[in-house]
């Protein structure tokens, strides 16, 4: 689907391949991506956390590591909302703001060792939510992507590589890992598009039904 000509797109990552894969694509649909706004253009602007810290029994996390854990994957969130809404508002032309997490900040897909992370993705789940509540009058959608689990992620590589892709059957119905290059950047396009000008507040499950087929994994997750 096309996101029509000219679109300019604010992409903050920390360069995994997720993010390339959707600065790829959305170049590719001839967005003009940049890590500033420029006033005189529509701003899409997606954000993504990336996973900070190690997998551990959260009695064991120190507070300065938690800290940073929730500024990174929380924190950076709320500013950053903060910041190119504002932009939107004051242009008049509003804009889409789309948050990438992972199904781990969700309830269907705990993992052990990720109570600090998970609860900081969740909390940028609501925050989906209550700023498209509060910035719909502005013409601002929110809308958020939380992405299934792919090999070079730390629950994963946690249980080894190769036994991960022995498993994987068992893990997804689709009976693969994410692709990090492909599978997420066509819902990006699709929420900075106009075709889902009517959509927001909205948290939508790329992850291949991992999620839903989660409590099969407890044999070795």
């Amino acid at each position: 689907m096309s996101t029509q000509p000219r679109k300019s797109v604010l992409l903050t990552s920390s360069g995994d391949g997720v993010s390339t894969g959707i600065a790829y694509h959305l170049s590719k649909q001839g967005c003009r991506i940049n890590m500033f706004v420029k006033s005189a253009e529509n701003v899409y602007f997606a954000f993504h956390p990336h996973m900070s810290g190690k997998i551990q029994d959260p009695l064991q996390l120190a507070e300065d590591e938690f800290k940073r854990i929730a500024k990174v994957n929380f924190m950076a969130a709320w500013f950053l909302l903060t910041a190119v809404g504002k932009r939107m508002r004051d242009s008049k032309l509003g804009g889409s703001i789309i948050f990438l997490t992972t199904i781990i900040g969700a309830e269907r897909g705990l993992y052990p060792g990720g109570a600090a992370y998970g609860s900081c993705l969740a909390v940028v789940h609501q925050l989906v939510s209550t700023a498209a509540v509060d910035l719909g009058k502005y013409n601002i959608r929110v809308n958020g992507i939380s992405r299934g689990l792919h090999l070079d992620d730390g629950y994963v590589k946690s249980v080894g590589r190769e036994r991960a892709e022995k498993m994987v059957k068992a893990a997804n119905p689709l009976n693969r890992w994410l692709d990090v290059k492909n599978d997420v950047a066509s819902t990006v396009i699709y929420l900075i598009s106009d075709g889902s000008r009517y959509m927001t507040g909205t948290t939508i499950f790329v992850d291949g039904a991992q999620s839903i087929v989660r409590p099969r994994m407890k044999s070795y997750m």
